[in-house]
């Protein structure tokens, strides 16, 4: 009885230290974001970095893109990837669209083209809409992976019908010129109109080059 009494106890005791731990893990993060807003970077750097070291996603991710841009801290991939990938094994899809390209565009030990491209995917496939835009751009251009039209389309509508601005231009455009799709002005002009509305600075200028309003 003694033994069971005592192990309630320590499970009770454990149990409201890792509720402190979230707790004031939160309380790091949100100063952080507070700290971020006002602009004051290395503030926001220290306690992004407390809140990351106790577990934090959120943080962790944070973390690592300050590390990746230097905001507040010295630039520094390795410390990048180290927090990146930690929030992009727990399922953040931010941090897995940034490990992404980090590998993508590194050199020396750091460059990891297929890694990269499977990390992008995995956000992709999560429904990020960014990074379904970035994959269809590397589909388009062949970085990382074969050039493939088909693929980019079908990124570019995921990410089009997210009301992705940037991808809604692009697909106008491929409707216009035929690369991945059959050519259809009258397609071209629903997403180029779509791009406009979502403040696109381009979509204009192809609204009225190509006349779309005629069809």
């Amino acid at each position: 009885m003694k033994a069971t009494f005592n192990i309630l106890i320590i499970t009770l005791f454990l149990l409201a230290s890792n509720s402190y731990a979230n707790l004031q893990s939160k309380n790091d993060f949100n100063e952080g974001l507070i700290y971020e807003k006002a602009h004051q970077y290395k503030k926001s750097y220290a306690a992004f970095k407390k809140a990351a070291k106790q577990g934090l996603v959120d943080a962790q991710y944070r973390l690592g893109v300050k590390y990746r841009v230097g905001s507040g801290t010295l630039q520094d991939p390795k410390q990048a990837e180290f927090w990146l990938k930690k929030a992009s094994e727990q399922g953040h899809v931010k941090a897995q669209l940034h490990l992404g390209t980090l590998y993508l565009y590194s050199t020396g030990e750091l460059s990891k083209p297929k890694q990269g491209i499977a990390w992008i995917t995995k956000a992709a496939k999560q429904g990020h809409a960014k990074a379904q835009f970035d994959l269809g751009i590397k589909y388009e251009l062949g970085i990382g992976v074969t050039k493939d039209s088909r693929q980019a389309i079908n990124w570019y509508k995921k990410a089009a019908n997210q009301e992705h601005s940037r991808a809604q231009f692009k697909l106008g455009k491929h409707y216009i010129n035929g690369f991945g799709v059959k050519k259809s002005l009258k397609m071209a002009k629903h997403w180029i109109k779509k791009a406009y509305e979502a403040g696109d600075h381009h979509a204009a200028g192809v609204w009225k080059k190509h006349e779309l309003w005629k069809y």
